[in-house]
Parts: C-alpha cells; structure tokens; sequence
C-alpha cells in the first residue's frame, strides 16, 4: 500500500498542506529545517510521489521521449550519451522513454504531436545523425513540440560535437611535433548530403583548414567508393607502399585507424617512429596488441546533459528558438604519435 502525504505529515508533525508543498517543489518559503525534516520522513516511509496526480496538477508528464529509427546507421546511441541523457533528466525529476519507428512512420505530419501524445511525454530529443530522411528535418521544424537534435547539426535547436574545431586541433599538434606530410584518410565513400554524418565533411574541412593555415597542402587518402573492413589493410598497406608516403595520418575514425596501424606493421614501418597515427573516437582507444591510439573525443556524456537542458528549455519556453550548440572535444595523447624520423626524412 502507498504511503499518502498525511501519513508523512503525521511523521513528520507538520500540516498537511506544508508537507505537500515541500514535496511537491513549492516548499521554498519553508526553513530548511523544516523541507529536510519532511523529506527524511518521506524518505523513511518509502514515498513514492504519484506520477499521474502530478501530471495533472502541473499539466506536464516529467518524460521525454528519445526518437530512434529502426532504420540501421540513422541512429547511434553511445552508452555515455544515454548515461548523460538519464542523469540530467533524473535531476529535474523527468523520465525517459523510447519512440523507435521505422520510416514508413515518417510521413506522418502530425508525427512530433502524436509522439508527444502516445507516450505521454513534454519533450522530444531526436537522435537521427545520419542518412536523416529530409521531410523529418521540415517536420520536426514545423511541429509546435519542443524537440532538440542530438548529434545532428542543424539549423537550430541541436546540440553535436564540433567536428571543424576538433580536426583543426589535432591537426595542429602533428604540426606541433615537426609533421609536414599530414594525410587525412576516410574510407565510407560517397558524398551524398542526404546520406553521409555530417562529421565526414566537417572533419576534412577543419583538417585542410588547419594544413593551408600551416601554408601546407592536403593529402587525402580513400577512394570514392565504400571500402570494407576487411579490405582496408590491403587498402592501406598498398598506399604506404607508394612513394613519398605520409609521416602522418588523421584517420576519420578508429576503424579507419587501427587497419592502418596493422598494415604499417606489415610493412615493419614503427609507429609512431616512421608513421604517426591519429583518429576520432568516443571509445576502444586501445587495440588487441594493447597500444593506445592518440585520439580526439567525443564528449557524448556532456552532449546529452547539454541536449536534455535544451529540451526542457524548450519546454518552458516554447517559442525560443536556440541556437546550434557544436560541444568542444578533447585530444587525449596516446602511443601512437611523436615526432617524425628526421634521420630518415633526410635520408641521412
């Protein structure tokens, strides 16, 4: 049996009316004394707050529904983002709950409304990043629901990792260690908008950035089409076995990276003594030998507390609009770049 709100106020020997308003956030002009004092009490009868009477007097359900596709590479979920989701959400006192739909959904302009409606929900956080299908953009635009993209860069209303900033960083600490010969290396193929993570073209861009900034000219490495995980050694080793290869790698992501690593070891090129290697991650920054990859991090924790912040914004102020949030990575230095061989640079 539930414990009720005169229970604890006979716990707690105050009036009803004053143990209802402290648990229920409108306590404020009580001491603090007196709000510990019932909440201790609450605490020892186990009260559990009744979600559906909340609901009705504040006219909010305190959840936020998460917007996945069913779709595979339209949505990433990272452990740390949805650690970050839960623990901003758990400290307004919200609750989560999931919408996956496949795209045949989609079509439905009243989606971002029904969604709301259907799991009883204030806020919408959308996590589609990739091959986004363009009418659910223009939708959730035009719904009247507060909805926030996740790892998505758009227009507005979003929260995502800055990619541009992030490359020219680690593309500047090559250059820092005496690099000159950078080549940045992706190997998914392909340049539709509609279908590509808006990371591959900003990740490029803030590398080249950084290298004509350096008065140096980019090196891309990677064919145009899609090359399997299985095929990038090979694909790896024959480039590095070209002349006048790279002293340096940026690689778009750690599964670009790691094959390299294997292929330069083929080719008994050390690393980082004859080959420098660095990518983009947001985990396993170490491979099976035990090495730790020199990486720049996705900050996929902050990124959902900063994303559950601008929902709830939105919540409360319906009409603002709110400016795009690109989040700041990190470089974490590993083993697997230094300085080039200048002996053999000269070839001395």
């Amino acid at each position: 049996m539930s414990t009720t709100i005169k229970e604890i106020a006979q716990r707690s020997g105050m009036a009803v009316q004053t143990v209802s308003e402290i648990l229920n956030g409108k306590g404020g002009r009580y001491r603090i004394k007196t709000q510990e004092r019932v909440k201790q009490a609450a605490k020892d009868l186990h009260y559990r707050p009744n979600a559906a009477a909340k609901a009705m007097r504040s006219g909010k359900f305190y959840c936020a529904a998460l917007l996945l596709s069913t779709e595979e590479g339209r949505s990433n979920l990272p452990q740390e983002l949805l650690g970050g989701i839960c623990d901003e959400l758990a400290e307004h006192d919200y609750h989560l709950t999931v919408a996956r739909l496949p795209d045949a959904h989609l079509e439905n302009e009243e989606l971002v409304p029904k969604i709301l409606r259907q799991w009883l929900s204030d806020g919408l956080l959308v996590n589609y990043s990739a091959k986004i299908p363009p009418h659910l953009i223009e939708m959730v635009h035009r719904s009247s629901g507060p909805a926030v993209w996740i790892n998505s860069r758009q227009k507005s209303d979003c929260v995502y990792p800055d990619n541009f900033a992030a490359a020219k960083t680690v593309t500047k600490y090559l250059l820092s260690l005496g690099h000159k010969k950078i080549a940045y290396v992706d190997y998914a193929g392909g340049n539709s908008a509609q279908t590509i993570h808006f990371s591959r073209p900003d990740r490029h861009a803030g590398y080249e950035q950084a290298m004509r900034d350096a008065a140096l000219t980019p090196r891309f490495m990677g064919p145009d089409y899609p090359v399997h995980r299985r095929d990038r050694v090979n694909v790896s080793s024959q480039w590095l076995s070209e002349k006048d290869p790279p002293t340096a790698i940026l690689a778009h992501t750690r599964t670009v990276a790691w094959p390299i690593i294997e292929a330069a070891r083929n080719l008994n090129l050390r690393v980082p003594g004859d080959l420098s290697i660095a990518s983009f991650a947001d985990s396993e920054r170490i491979d099976d030998t035990g090495t730790m990859l020199t990486t720049i991090n996705i900050p996929n924790y902050e990124i959902g507390r900063v994303a559950v912040k601008t929902m709830l914004e939105k919540i409360e102020y319906p009409d603002r609009i709110i400016p795009p949030q690109a989040m700041e990575m990190s470089l974490m230095i590993g083993e697997t770049t230094a300085p080039p061989d200048v002996k053999k640079m000269f070839d001395l």
